[in-house]
C-alpha cells in the first residue's frame, strides 16, 4: 500500500484528503505542523507528499527547501497544495524541486485522487537510481 503525507492546516481539507486517499486504498499520513514535515518524512518514508504553501510558523517553500536538501527525503516527490495561482509563486516551487503545483480550490476529491494515482505511477515507471 503506497504512503501519502498530507501537509495540510485547515481541518476540513485535512479530513477531505484523508478520506478520498483512505477510499483510494493508500495510507495516509497527516501532518498539520509545518515544523514536524522533515522528521516525519525521514522516518515514514512516503511515496507521495501533497504540501500546502500556506502554513504556520514555516512557510511550504522553506519545507520544500529542506526536503529536497536532506538526504532521506530528497527523492520524494512532492506536489503543492495552495489556492495560490501566480505565476511566480509556480515556477518558484517547481525551480526548488516540486513535482507539481495544485490549485485546492480547482480540483475535486475525485481528482485529487486520480492525480495521486498519476503521481505514482510516474515513479513507479521512473525510479531514481539509490
Amino acid at each position: 500500500m503506497a504512503k501519502v503525507l498530507i501537509v495540510e492546516d485547515d481541518p476540513i481539507l485535512v479530513q477531505l484528503y484523508n478520506d478520498i486517499l483512505s477510499f483510494g486504498n493508500y495510507q495516509v499520513i497527516l501532518v498539520e505542523n509545518g515544523l514536524e514535515v522533515v522528521q516525519r518524512a525521514k522516518f515514514e518514508q512516503p511515496d507521495l507528499i501533497y504540501l500546502d504553501i500556506m502554513m504556520p510558523k514555516i512557510s511550504g517553500q522553506d519545507i520544500l527547501k529542506l526536503l529536497k536538501c536532506t538526504t532521506e527525503t530528497k527523492d520524494i516527490p512532492v506536489v503543492m497544495l495552495t489556492n495560490l495561482s501566480e505565476e511566480s509563486m509556480i515556477n518558484r516551487c517547481i525551480q526548488l524541486g516540486a513535482l507539481d503545483y495544485v490549485i485546492k480550490a480547482n480540483h475535486s476529491p475525485q481528482q485529487i485522487l486520480d492525480m495521486t494515482e498519476k503521481y505514482l505511477q510516474k515513479k513507479s515507471n521512473n525510479p531514481v537510481a539509490a
